[in-house]
């Protein structure tokens, strides 16, 4: 009876540790859908068109977890803040600290751009997310929109320069405003004021808002880009995003065919209405050939 009796505590103690394992360890079933739905922004303070706004923090709410260290590179506000703000997290909301005053009667556009991914699976944000706010009693209605046109353009952004077209130095001046295109390659700058425009679009590399040359791809703009009261909603602002070349083109092979022909070969494509029967001389009696630059 003793022995029947250990068994059967045996048998539930079995059952029991059996349970609450199988409590303890809840996971996804293996084989499932895998996770392909990028994160969004799914709430803001403020909201989207606040006006009179006089705080110094603003709090976003994710859909989900996201890896809380991409938010640095994903980060921006226009017009250009010198001080970076602080962010806090609280599960799937940050709070953004500034620690420089909002100007007085001015529209903002915060943006958090598509490096930001999703904890479960690295899934990228599809889309930037643009909050536009004002710290005076209206939001101004300039917008400019068009698209970039690359292989592997994602990141892109978009610099605008308002009213600098004669001192502008794209190397050491920071934006204006910035914006970030989408998946699809498309963007959109708002709560623009009026004046002239120019604007480039930028791959930029270091993150660091300004052009760096043979480093970051770059687009320009055909024109300067106008807007006012009649007409402050412009479209199909286009970029070619392209690499500048920084490096000389260097002489390869020369070969002389005959007394009056020579065959010369560079390392790339060159512009051959610069060259020119002046540019040849011969150094000697040894028949080397050179070529002046």
């Amino acid at each position: 009876m003793a022995r029947k009796q250990q068994i059967k505590y045996l048998v539930i103690y079995a059952v029991l540790s059996f349970l609450f394992l199988s409590c303890a360890n809840q996971m996804s079933p293996p084989g499932g859908d895998k996770d392909i739905i990028p994160p969004t922004i799914i709430s803001s303070y403020p909201e989207n068109g606040t006006t009179l706004f006089n705080e110094s923090e603003i709090e976003l709410t994710f859909s989900e977890y996201v890896n809380k260290s991409n938010i640095n590179d994903a980060f921006f506000i226009s017009p250009i803040m010198e001080k970076k703000p602080e962010f806090s997290w609280t599960n799937t909301t940050v709070e953004i600290s500034f620690k420089e005053k909002f100007k007085v009667n001015t529209t903002y556009n915060l943006i958090i751009g598509t490096e930001i991914t999703d904890v479960n699976n690295n899934n990228k944000m599809s889309d930037p997310f643009v909050l536009t706010f004002s710290t005076g009693s209206k939001i101004d209605s300039g917008k400019i929109s068009g698209k970039v046109f690359a292989d592997k353009a994602d990141g892109t952004l978009i610099f605008a320069y308002l009213n600098k077209s004669d001192t502008l130095n794209i190397y050491k001046t920071k934006p204006d405003y910035v914006s970030q295109i989408n998946k699809k390659g498309e963007y959109t700058i708002g709560g623009l004021g009026n004046g002239n425009y120019e604007l480039f679009a930028v791959k930029d590399e270091f993150k660091d808002l300004l052009y760096n040359k043979g480093e970051d791809k770059i687009g320009i703009a055909n024109k300067y880009i106008i807007v006012n009261d009649s007409s402050n909603k412009v479209d199909n602002i286009n970029f070619f995003l392209t690499k500048e070349d920084t490096l000389a083109p260097s002489l390869q092979a020369a070969t002389m065919t005959d007394k009056n022909h020579l065959i010369v070969e560079f390392n790339e494509p060159i512009d051959s209405t610069k060259l020119a029967k002046r540019k040849f001389y011969n150094c000697g009696f040894d028949k080397k050939y050179f070529i002046q630059r």
